[in-house]
């Protein structure tokens, strides 16, 4: 996804969730399937799946 955006002259951002911080924030019940990775662009999400 990255050199996609990236080639489109698009920026974007990583964020790297540790496990604890998965465990303990409210990030697991707001991820659509519980899972990540997930994709955020201004109204689209997409989650762990074949969208990405």
């Amino acid at each position: 996804m990255p050199m996609l955006l990236a080639g489109q002259g698009q920026s974007w951002k990583k964020e790297v969730v540790t496990k604890e911080a998965w465990l303990q924030d409210s990030l697991k019940a707001s991820s659509l399937y519980g899972q990540l990775p997930e994709f955020q662009g201004r109204d689209l999400i997409l989650s762990q799946s074949n969208a990405i």
